[in-house]
């Protein structure tokens, strides 16, 4: 049976960090926690069933990956390569990690999840995952069931935080002196996405067009860069609803920085960033620069601008 690019890639994969989900591994954690358990009778039955349920799980992702599973070694799920097998294996990890370590691997996760928004995790996290763990019945969840939804609540109520008042009406807007500006940030949308900046590619187009607040995928200072070009007096193809000058607000409000996501990014930050780029840390900044600027000139020269 033939294998899958990526399952032929993880097989291949010797080493994992603590917090993956490493099939293997799994099996073993899942059938050395009976023994642990002291389990007999009617339970231990029930715990036997329970772990042949994960096989067969197994068994469907090799299937759904054409993976040859005689010879797969350490495959490794992800949350964006491995749909729609993450939210079950991902339950199963819950279940046969220490509990003490519940909080750092869900943040792990956090961290590394690439489907839409922070808060998607969040909402996958709190429905799908908690009622999977839920419903075994085996052995004792109550504890680490409890521990999911503080951290999830703790999340949630960081990422709902209600914006300062005088933002509330701030937009991203696409400048209406520039006829080419809806064009030519729609195909620019395209070409992030294929560059995987974004998730989707309408995602940025989103942004102007319907005030959508998204999750860049880059590093923050190609953001910078990309914006301060757009908006700039020569390119002038985006701007605020409050003008120009309100850019780094507006980027807070309608850019979650992925690679960012623990770490305190303010106006002053974004804004010395940007002189950065162009000024002190010009030389260091060249090569970043060099592909925002290639990029856009492939889009003006397809709209023919």
């Amino acid at each position: 049976m033939k294998q899958s690019k990526h399952a032929a890639e993880n097989i291949t994969r010797k080493n994992w960090h603590l917090y993956e989900i490493e099939l293997k591994d799994l099996i073993r954690k899942a059938e050395a926690k009976k023994v642990t358990l002291n389990l007999s009778g009617k339970k231990s039955k029930s715990y036997d069933e329970y772990v042949k349920g994960l096989k067969f799980l197994i068994n469907d992702l090799y299937k759904f990956h054409k993976i040859d599973h005689v010879k797969a070694g350490g495959i490794i799920i992800e949350s964006k390569k491995n749909t729609p097998f993450y939210s079950s294996f991902l339950a199963y990890k819950l279940m046969h990690n220490d509990i003490c370590e519940t909080e750092a691997f869900l943040k792990y996760h956090y961290d590394k999840y690439s489907f839409a928004t922070k808060m998607e995790f969040i909402n996958f996290l709190k429905y799908q995952v908690k009622d999977m763990i839920a419903g075994v019945t085996v052995f004792d969840n109550k504890e680490l069931l409890d521990r999911i939804m503080k951290w999830a609540v703790a999340k949630e109520e960081i990422l709902t935080k209600a914006p300062k008042p005088k933002f509330l009406d701030l937009q991203f807007v696409l400048n209406p002196d520039n006829t080419y500006s809806s064009s030519f940030i729609k195909k620019l949308s395209a070409n992030l996405k294929a560059g995987e900046y974004i998730e989707r590619k309408t995602y940025f187009f989103d942004v102007f067009k319907e005030s959508k607040r998204i999750v860049w995928k880059g590093s923050l200072p190609h953001l910078v860069y990309l914006l301060q070009v757009l908006s700039s007096n020569e390119k002038n193809y985006i701007t605020t609803s409050k003008g120009k000058f309100r850019i780094w607000a507006a980027t807070l409000k309608y850019f979650e920085i992925y690679e960012s996501s623990e770490k305190y990014i303010s106006n002053k930050v974004l804004a010395d960033l940007s002189h950065n780029i162009r000024g002190r840390y010009k030389k260091k900044h060249s090569q970043m620069r060099s592909e925002v600027d290639a990029m856009l000139v492939s889009v003006e020269n397809k709209l023919k601008i």
